[in-house]
């Protein structure tokens, strides 16, 4: 379970929805993580997909991608010191902004957007 601390420039409304975020559009927030009886916030920023997109939508985007990218390697950045997983850097299908995928052994074990 992750807690997601709402960016300065954005609101929420009564019905608990975040507000004033762009549509299609991925974002930077400070998100703190559960842990044992607490919360722990991550250090850096995270980003986000969009707040309009649906669970569905961001799991479509990524498997889209996968094919796209990472079935025949197209995409894959140059590996670093200790790195845990292949990442590849991809379009996502509005081309206006890219995302990373984490992938070990045809495995995707993260996604985000590239901010």
């Amino acid at each position: 379970m992750t807690r997601i601390d709402i960016p300065p420039t954005a609101r929420v409304n009564e019905l608990g929805e975040i507000v004033n975020l762009p549509n299609d559009l991925p974002f930077k927030g400070k998100v703190k993580i559960r842990y044992r009886d607490g919360w722990l916030p991550k250090q850096d920023n995270s980003s986000l997909f969009p707040q309009n997109w649906t669970q569905e939508r961001i799991l479509g985007e990524v498997a889209m991608a996968y094919e796209r990218n990472v079935l025949d390697k197209s995409g894959l950045l140059p590996p670093k010191p200790n790195q845990l997983f292949d990442k590849y850097e991809v379009d996502s299908s509005f081309e206006s902004w890219s995302m990373i995928l984490e992938v070990k052994d045809d495995i995707i074990f993260n996604a985000y957007p590239k901010l």
